[in-house]
């Protein structure tokens, strides 16, 4: 019994010894390393060293290692959906003639068996009447959510889970779309939302009316944070009382539901020539309104929605700093901000607008010039600034310095973006709305008037951003810059 007890003490010595090496081993840079193959769109490799690592981990980095294991299988589901999408086509096209797709079920699900018994994974595939797909069945989305209920990271995989839902069932895009928003009303993600949204509203089985509350709120708040977004241009309220929506466009059209004033309403289709009624002459719009009417009517009774109506209303986003430019010592400097060169502070200049105020740099490249301000150290970031290139080469317009990681840094540039020296194609000079987020400070997410431009951005090293805090409209010797920003702020 001595014998037996000694040797079992000796194994569970060498485990503990073999775990304890095996940790020293996988640190930050086996993280990254896995982080690396997702990125790279090797999901079975990254999968593998996750799952190890998971088991090894602490609390706080077992936290980020299962975040990217729900983010490794759903990029990996999409990806085999993309790999068997003939094999996938004929299962939903076929079937009527059950027997002839069993074959193809069959050799798919050995596949992905093979697959879930390598990464420890859930995928599955899921047969459809529109569509069939190879998904996550969500077992490492709840593993992480019972772990971390209240982590930081929930946010983006719900919105992963909420795109997934309405992929796999697009007729309940609006109930998806509602049920996020009601759980994420200052949601980083709305832009993003609305997308999903108008990617689906020429359905007619969508369930428009019983979300019609929400889908509303979410509009409107969308329409003031992004009035220079595609999306935007689609939004109207109807300017009128009881005004007929017909079945074609023109008068000849049956009546076919009648708008409220100031209705909320989506445009599905413009026609291709105007019309002359009365004294106006317009086009006619197809829509269909958060009520879920739908049909064509007139523009003389469309407007776009009047967000001055609605910002103070939606001006309670809890941004940690928020620069409109109200307020200047000088003519060069705006209040709570500094000069990186005060002899050249003659290159920032102000302009008033309305209620606000309009940032603006003007140099010919003659010397070095830009703003700071001193900011709290950001990880998990939403950084938005409203801008444009009115002339010059090259500005940036805005440089975070996230600790221990380096900076994110955005340039306006005569021919794009470069953003952490990622180099986009991209008209500037127009003036729009950049966003930059990120949940971890590792990397971020690139949107533009709301709509993905470019993600997993890493931070670069720059050592003319020395301090920690925010850089503003930073121009160079040598490089003339001309730019204007309508504000610029942070949560």
């Amino acid at each position: 019994m001595r014998i037996i007890k000694s040797i079992l003490m000796i194994a569970l010595m060498a485990v503990m010894l073999f775990a304890g090496v095996y940790y020293m081993f996988f640190d930050e840079d086996d993280m990254q390393d896995a982080i690396t193959q997702y990125e790279d769109g090797d999901y079975i490799d990254a999968m593998k060293i996750l799952n190890t690592l998971v088991r090894v981990s602490d609390y706080e980095n077992a936290e980020k290692m299962y975040y990217y294991r729900v983010k490794v299988i759903h990029a990996y589901a999409r990806q085999l959906s993309d790999e068997y999408d003939e094999e996938l086509s004929v299962i939903t096209t076929s079937e009527k003639a059950k027997k002839d797709v069993q074959k193809e079920i069959k050799e798919i699900n050995e596949e992905l068996d093979e697959i879930n018994n390598e990464i420890q994974g859930d995928l599955a595939l899921q047969v459809g009447s529109e569509r069939s797909y190879i998904v996550s069945q969500g077992k490492l989305y709840e593993e992480f959510t019972s772990l971390y209920s209240g982590s930081r990271y929930i946010e983006d995989l719900d919105f992963e889970m909420m795109r997934k839902n309405v992929r796999l069932s697009p007729q309940n895009t609006m109930a998806a779309v509602s049920g996020f928003y009601q759980k994420y009303p200052d949601t980083g993600y709305l832009a993003s939302t609305v997308a999903v949204m108008f990617e689906n509203i020429s359905r007619g089985d969508l369930q428009f009316k019983e979300n019609a509350d929400t889908l509303s709120s979410m509009l409107i708040k969308f329409c003031v944070q992004y009035p220079t977004s595609s999306e935007y241009h689609r939004i109207y309220t109807c300017d009128g009382d009881n005004v007929n929506l017909r079945d074609t466009p023109g008068l000849e059209g049956g009546v076919v539901g009648k708008l409220s004033q100031d209705e909320i309403c989506l445009q599905l289709e413009k026609s291709m020539d105007s019309m002359q009624l009365g004294d106006v002459r317009d086009y006619w719009y197809r829509i269909v309104s958060v009520q879920g009417k739908k049909g064509w009517i007139f523009g003389k009774f469309l407007q776009h929605i009047d967000v001055s109506k609605y910002e103070k209303k939606n001006s309670d986003l809890k941004w940690i700093m928020e620069e409109k430019f109200t307020s200047w010592n000088d003519s060069h400097t705006p209040s709570g901000w500094q000069h990186l060169y005060p002899e050249n502070s003659g290159v920032i200049s102000f302009e008033k607008l309305q209620d606000n105020g309009v940032a603006k740099v003007n140099s010919d490249g003659k010397g070095n010039a830009g703003l700071f301000r001193r900011v709290a150290a950001f990880r998990t970031f939403n950084l938005q600034a409203k801008a444009r290139l009115t002339g010059g080469r090259k500005v940036a317009l805005f440089a975070l310095v996230v600790p221990g990681n380096g900076v994110y840094e955005l340039n306006l540039e005569k021919d794009g973006i470069d953003v952490s020296g990622r180099r986009i194609p991209f008209d500037v000079t127009s003036l729009h709305v950049y966003e930059l987020k990120s949940i971890n400070g590792t990397e971020a997410t690139l949107l533009v008037d709301g709509e993905i431009l470019s993600a997993r951005i890493k931070p670069v090293k720059r050592d003319e951003y020395p301090s920690q805090a925010l850089y503003l409209l930073r121009c160079w010797s040598g490089i003339p810059a001309e730019a204007e920003i309508h504000y610029i702020r942070i949560r």
